[in-house]
């Protein structure tokens, strides 16, 4: 017998909703407030139990991981049924991917739904809902998808993604730094879902000796990607929209301190730097912040909204 599910527990189903109505700024299941740019973070093979036992390779992460930040998955909780909910804020039974291998009738087969798709499989047969992407589309609203190069046109990515620009990176660092690309640019409301399978992909494929080992790099990569993303994030909050001016005050050569105006290109890591200004301390300085050297910043002029 399967338990009864929770009706008022949030699941992945709400996610991309939430954010939608959050950049519409509208109520939400979520209750997110109003934004104006969206991330979205999927890192396939990491739930609540596999961070929290990784908690010190993530610290940025688990920081926020408890009880009212953790949803369920739905069920099954099997990567195409997962993904397919989370892309299209409906049920299994809705969306029609209902397990990871399952009955193709027309052709007497059973086909895997995340790497079986060939001509004989109509991505938008099987999985008819739309997805959250074409809904924002709809709606004026960016969509951007980031994920490895080898997902960008399987039929599963058709299936579930469509609507979604798709911006292809290698790493999960090159991912991160994409999306901190994305979150700078100029330009309307946006949403990006930004994919990292490097934990599953390993738990399928590397031997159990050193599973270990490499979800631990693969998590600690992700902790630190994170905590960039995070401060690129918060900066963009702090000074506002792209477009703006900063005044600040660079060390110059003699050792004197002399104005500047830098734009603010949001999420860079110089730009980061800047919220940690000079202290110095008997004439000598504790910290150079590279590679503008500045030792404080304001906003002295808003140029547009964002």
């Amino acid at each position: 017998m399967l338990p009864a599910p929770k009706r008022d527990r949030l699941t992945l189903a709400d996610v991309l909703p939430s954010c939608l109505a959050a950049l519409a700024a509208k109520d939400n299941r979520m209750r997110l407030p109003r934004v104006t740019r969206a991330v979205v973070i999927l890192v396939d093979g990491l739930g609540a139990a596999s961070l929290r036992s990784r908690a010190g390779h993530a610290r940025t992460l688990s920081a926020v991981l408890g009880a009212s930040t953790t949803i369920d998955s739905g069920f099954p909780t099997t990567t195409a049924s997962a993904l397919a909910t989370l892309a299209t804020g409906t049920a299994p039974g809705q969306h029609g991917l209902v397990g990871y291998t399952v009955l193709d009738a027309a052709n007497d087969r059973v086909v895997n739904q995340l790497s079986g798709w060939d001509e004989r499989i109509d991505p938008a047969t099987w999985q008819s809902q739309p997805t959250v992407f074409e809904i924002a589309v709809r709606e004026g609203i960016r969509a951007v998808a980031v994920g490895p190069e080898r997902y960008r046109d399987s039929g599963f990515s058709q299936a579930i993604l469509r609507g979604a620009e798709y911006r292809a990176a290698a790493s999960i660092s090159a991912r991160f730094e994409a999306a901190r690309d994305w979150l700078r640019e100029p330009g309307k409301a946006g949403l990006l879902y930004l994919y990292v399978p490097e934990l599953d992909v390993a738990a399928h494929a590397v031997a159990i000796d050193h599973l270990a080992e490499k979800q631990c790099a693969a998590v600690t990569e992700l902790g630190r990607e994170g905590a960039k993303l995070v401060a690129c994030v918060c900066l963009r909050q702090r000074l506002g929209a792209v477009g703006q001016r900063v005044a600040g005050e660079r060390r110059g050569q003699g050792g004197g301190v002399e104005g500047c105006d830098v734009e603010a290109e949001f999420g860079r890591e110089r730009m980061i730097e800047v919220q940690q200004p000079w202290r110095g301390r008997g004439g000598r300085t504790e910290r150079c912040v590279e590679p503008l050297e500045l030792a404080s910043e304001r906003v002295v002029e808003t140029e547009g909204g964002g």
